[in-house]
């Protein structure tokens, strides 16, 4: 009987590896409420955040740098600023976006992206201000983020307190997550202003 154990074992083991055949790719997925996909933008490159604004508009960036905005109704995409120091190598670039939420008095947008600077990655969080065509002021909150192609993190949101909470990736550095004297592998919190 002992002799039979470890082969039954691995061969039940075999079998829970193996390739299931009947996933989602190989079956017709069913829609069982009636949704309909359109296609309302095409021809982006690496859309990452997606913000639906107070003009009833969507803003999103592009990895590349491009900050624009989506009209619903006419289906135009208009580019309102692109940063220009951005560099995009593997997951990093111009990532994470959020907008003031009183934004009709203070037309704030806060962005987070990854530029070369003396040839090292690195991460930055700026806040612009929004003139009701551009991005103009562009003011400094956190910068010399550790970045790299991968794990840049690079959410943002503000609280009902009003403070900035910026995710950041660990670098490709496991170790980050867990050394105080890095910034990366956190959650960090800040003021709107920065300080």
């Amino acid at each position: 009987m002992k002799r039979f154990v470890l082969p039954i074992c691995l061969l039940l083991f075999v079998a829970a590896c193996s390739k299931n055949n009947t996933g989602p790719a190989d079956q017709e997925i069913q829609n069982p409420v009636g949704l309909n996909a359109t296609i309302i933008a095409s021809g982006l490159s690496f859309p990452w955040e997606v913000v639906y604004g107070p003009d009833q508009q969507i803003w999103f960036t592009q990895r590349g740098g491009k900050i624009s905005k989506l009209n619903i109704q006419t289906k135009t995409v208009t580019t309102i600023f692109t940063i220009p120091d951005v560099t995009a190598t593997g997951e990093g670039g111009l990532l994470g976006m959020t907008l003031h939420p009183d934004f009709q008095a203070n037309p704030f947008v806060y962005v987070v992206y990854d530029y070369l600077q003396n040839g090292v990655y690195k991460e930055k969080v700026v806040r612009y201000t929004y003139n009701g065509t551009t991005l103009t002021s562009p003011s400094i909150l956190i910068d010399q983020i550790p970045a790299n192609g991968n794990h840049n993190g690079s959410r943002l949101m503000i609280s009902a307190d009003r403070k900035l909470f910026v995710t950041t990736g660990d670098a490709g550095v496991a170790a980050n997550a867990q050394s105080l004297s890095s910034l990366s592998g956190k959650v960090l919190r800040l003021n709107l202003d920065g300080t």
